[in-house]
């Protein structure tokens, strides 16, 4: 997942990096290192929960 899907995925959803970090269980940090492109989320729980919601706001997209 690169970083601007990360940070278009929060944006989209109107959350702070505090909110989405929480959300995914991970630091503040973390999601910062990620939409930075400093490091990219290794743990497949992670990415799979990204490319859901990442799934469901194209979803809200299409449907208008």
């Amino acid at each position: 997942m690169l970083p601007a899907e990360i940070h278009t995925i929060r944006q989209s959803r109107g959350w702070s990096l505090e909110e989405m970090a929480r959300r995914l269980g991970v630091s503040y940090q973390t999601l910062w290192r990620w939409e930075a492109g400093k490091y990219c989320p290794a743990d497949s729980k992670h990415v799979r929960t990204l490319k859901r919601w990442a799934r469901e706001d194209e979803r809200k997209k299409v449907k208008g």
